[in-house]
């Protein structure tokens, strides 16, 4: 490993001593400030390397140099690791000579960075691919590319729109990778035709291993979820992505008991029907609903001490516009977005019983909370109360001048309240101190 700045004049010094090391196996490049082709040509890189770290910064157009012929004859190579790697995003397309290849790691900011290598079905050792763009060009990035590789452990299939028959999917096999836990399906959503019975069967096609763990389909425009998703694969699924589809069937999620994250994003046709079930995932911590206009109803958020993230957005009439739900070991936070209709935040809405450690709550153009709620808020530290009514609607008969929470930072901004409302609201915050709470008017 090879610490600090290395430029031309370094890799000459070392360059005889690495012509010299026969058995290297492992070589870390990571604060390159010269070329990289004039660095690593002057260090003659070993054929039986097995891990490669390389890292650049700034260097801009000049920082690609020759990387395919060099990287080419590390012909035992496993891992190429470019997480710190910040400049050009591409790899060399012809490695279908590292037949020991495993592994390229990035940062996510590279995620398609794997797109350009081609005859990649020759790499049989590989284990991850999370960017295969089915016939980016004519010859090398055929679907039956990845039939043989039987190692995956993650795979994401871009530009499935130009997959035309159940025959040509089948020919993935990936059936056969009983390794694969992460798989990604995705049709081209700016496509100028959709062809529902022909991507229908396309998906058919693509059926996966039993022991899949984590499935997203993006902008597949067939009418239902393919046979397979509610049958074989729905017992060990932990994850399910759905975005941009039109399905009128969906998937039975009252089969998949391992349910751990679940996302619908830009689903016009999906509704509170389907997503009856949910309430009933023991093991469910991500709920992600977005622009899902038919769905009217879901259950009180939260409706178990298990969920760890909730993110809801432009749904049907009787849900706020945005709520966004988050609990770690140090913190809980509820971020409230009404519209104008939504007329109250009651138990429909929220699962008062489980907010009891809520520490962070802010209301954006939200009504008022009745004062039988807000008492259940006991863990409540900082308040924010936005464009709306900052008043409490008494419950009746509960002494509701007596009960009081740990407030200590409150925020109001432009809401509608006069003095009097504001001083009984305040009351019940004895931690306030005059530097701890702002009232903004506009």
């Amino acid at each position: 490993m090879i610490f600090g700045f290395i430029g031309e004049s370094f890799a000459s010094t070392f360059a005889d001593l690495f012509g010299e090391a026969k058995a290297l196996r492992l070589l870390c490049l990571t604060e390159m400030i010269s070329p990289l082709e004039s660095v690593l040509h002057s260090f003659l890189i070993p054929v039986h390397l097995r891990y490669l770290r390389l890292g650049a910064f700034g260097l801009g157009e000049h920082s690609v140099g020759n990387l395919s012929s060099i990287i080419c004859r590390c012909y035992h190579l496993k891992i190429l690791d470019l997480e710190q790697w910040y400049d050009r995003d591409d790899l060399p397309g012809v490695m279908s000579n590292l037949l020991n290849f495993c592994h390229v790691l990035y940062h996510t900011r590279q995620n398609e960075l794997s797109s350009n290598i081609s005859n990649v079905g020759k790499l049989q050792f590989l284990q991850e691919l999370k960017t295969s763009v089915v016939k980016k060009e004519r010859n090398g990035f055929e679907l039956k590319q990845l039939g043989n590789l039987n190692e995956l452990r993650v795979l994401g299939i871009c530009n499935l729109e130009k997959i035309h028959t159940k025959e040509e999917a089948i020919e993935a096999k990936l059936i056969d990778k009983k390794y694969l836990r992460k798989l990604t399906l995705v049709w081209d959503k700016q496509r100028p035709n959709i062809e529902p019975v022909e991507e229908a069967l396309v998906l058919e096609g693509l059926q996966s291993h039993r022991k899949l763990h984590e499935l997203c389909i993006s902008g597949h425009g067939g009418p239902s979820c393919p046979t397979w998703l509610g049958g074989h694969i729905s017992a060990a699924l932990q994850s399910l992505h759905l975005d941009g589809i039109v399905w009128e069937v969906f998937p039975p999620l009252e089969r998949m008991r391992l349910l751990q994250e679940l996302t619908s994003k830009n689903v016009p046709t999906i509704d509170e029907y389907n997503l009856s079930q949910v309430q009933w995932f023991p093991n469910l911590k991500v709920l992600k609903i977005d622009n899902c206009p038919k769905v009217m109803w879901l259950p009180p958020i939260p409706w178990a001490q298990t969920l760890c993230s909730v993110e809801i957005r432009d749904v049907g009439s009787m849900l706020p516009y945005n709520l966004e739900y988050s609990k770690s070991c140090s913190d809980v936070h509820l971020r409230i977005t009404g519209k104008n209709d939504l007329y109250s935040l009651d138990e429909q809405i929220l699962d008062f019983n489980n907010l009891m450690d809520l520490k962070q709550l802010s209301m954006i153009k939200c009504p008022p909370l009745e004062s039988k709620h807000f008492q259940m808020l006991t863990s409540l530290v900082s308040l924010w109360l936005s464009y709306g009514s900052c008043s409490i609607v008494p419950s009746g008969g509960e002494g509701e001048a007596k009960w009081q929470l740990p407030v200590e930072y409150l925020c109001i901004e432009s809401c509608d309240a006069n003095g009097k409302e504001l001083s009984e609201l305040i009351s019940h915050f004895p931690k306030l101190s005059p530097f701890t709470y702002l009232i903004v008017r506009r």
